[in-house]
């Protein structure tokens, strides 16, 4: 039997927070500088690492979930391939908003067999110094103990941080 991983990835493999400056952009150069700058974001190496130890199992599957807009997909899929290798596309799911990754990780539940582990620190606001929660998404992944484990960004903090 396998398992099935789902890492996020902003502020989970990579420090996306300080890199969330509110400089005014110009509306016609937002999409680039967006593309530019979630393919910068400096990764966690040790969340790297477990991330490449999965991809490299045999009878794992990794998937990427993220709340971003859907225009940055390639930019995402590019940044994840040079910090983890290559991995199959359709691995990469990107959301609108967090609480829509409720109906993708349900339907990863419906097409694994394996037991389903979420690695998602689903936080926000960070950057304005006020760390907030998605506790929707948190409650219904806590509801699921027998199909999910979810690690949170209390284990997540502790292993990027970790020497």
């Amino acid at each position: 039997m396998g398992k099935t991983y789902v890492f996020d990835i902003d502020n989970t493999i990579c420090d996306t927070w300080p890199t969330l400056d509110r400089i005014y952009v110009p509306r016609a150069f937002k999409f680039f500088c967006e593309c530019w700058r979630v393919s910068f974001i400096p990764p966690f190496p040790k969340m790297i690492n477990c991330v490449r130890a999965r991809i490299s199992r045999s009878h794992c599957e990794v998937y990427f979930l993220s709340a971003r807009h859907w225009s940055l997909w390639l930019p995402t899929y590019f940044y994840l391939i040079r910090c983890i290798g290559f991995f199959k596309p359709w691995r990469l799911i990107l959301v609108p908003h967090a609480i829509a990754k409720i109906a993708q990780i349900e339907m990863v539940i419906k097409i694994s067999e394996n037991h389903v582990t979420v690695i998602d620190d689903l936080s926000y606001n960070s950057e304005k110094g006020e760390t907030l929660y998605y506790f929707e998404v948190i409650y219904f992944l806590e509801s699921l103990k027998r199909r999910i484990t979810y690690v949170g960004k209390q284990k997540i903090d502790v292993i990027n941080k970790s020497v």
